[in-house]
């Protein structure tokens, strides 16, 4: 009878916790400028699918998706600055903390390993 009771307590938690323990995870990542408002190429990772974009891209840009809570995923974004003059900073946000940023003038790579 104690199994049974704890048993259904347990249940009565993951309920309420709204099955947030099976919530995939919000990938966001940024790329902004200071004293530049372009970059001339994009690279990022998407779950398996590695994307390019070469064409000149206004900051800020941004690019959300999820990822599967049981599933690892690197997470990579760079990006070139298009404009010889001030920095670019590319971050990583996962579940809304940031989780790797980096600055520079020329190029910017931020990435993560997601378990």
């Amino acid at each position: 009878m104690k199994k049974l009771v704890t048993l259904i307590m347990v249940a009565g938690v993951l309920l309420l916790a709204g099955c947030s323990l099976f919530a995939p995870h919000e990938v966001r990542y940024t790329i902004t400028g200071a004293g530049t408002s372009t970059v001339s190429g994009i690279i990022y990772v998407e779950g398996p699918i590695v994307r390019t974009d070469s064409a000149t891209t206004s900051l800020p840009w941004s690019f959300s998706f999820d990822v599967p809570n049981n599933r690892a995923a690197y997470l990579s974004v760079s990006a070139w600055n298009a404009e010889p003059a001030g920095t670019i900073t590319c971050s990583i946000y996962v579940d809304g903390d940031l989780v790797d940023s980096e600055t520079d003038g020329i190029m910017a790579h931020a990435q993560d390993y997601l378990e």
